[in-house]
C-alpha cells in the first residue's frame, strides 16, 4: 500500500551485459511458513544471486525464485498477499 510519508529519489545506474535487476512486491518477502517465519530480503537476495549465476534466461530466474518461496512457505500453506516479481537482464 501507499504511505503518505514515503520519500522517493531519482537515480541512474549504468547496466552492462549480463547485469540483472529484480523488482518485487512486499508480498514476496513477507511470505510466511507455518512457523510464522518470513521469507525476508536475505532469502530473496540469496536465491536471486544463485539464480543469476546459474541461469541466463530471466524466466528461469523467475521460476527459481517462485519455487524457493513456495518451498519456504510449504505445501498446503496459503499466502493471502500478491507476490509479484519482474526480472530484467541487460543483453
Amino acid at each position: 500500500g501507499l504511505d503518505i510519508d514515503s520519500e522517493y529519489e531519482e537515480s541512474r545506474v549504468q547496466l552492462f551485459p549480463g547485469d540483472t535487476i529484480l523488482y518485487y512486491t512486499d508480498g514476496f518477502t513477507e511470505a510466511a511458513n507455518r512457523s510464522g517465519d518470513r521469507f525476508e530480503e536475505e532469502n530473496l537476495s540469496s536465491a536471486f544471486g544463485w539464480a543469476c549465476q546459474t541461469y541466463t534466461d530471466p524466466n528461469q530466474i523467475l521460476d527459481h525464485l517462485f519455487d524457493r518461496v513456495a518451498e519456504f512457505i510449504g505445501p498446503n500453506n496459503s499466502h493471502g498477499d500478491d507476490m509479484t516479481l519482474v526480472v530484467v537482464r541487460q543483453q
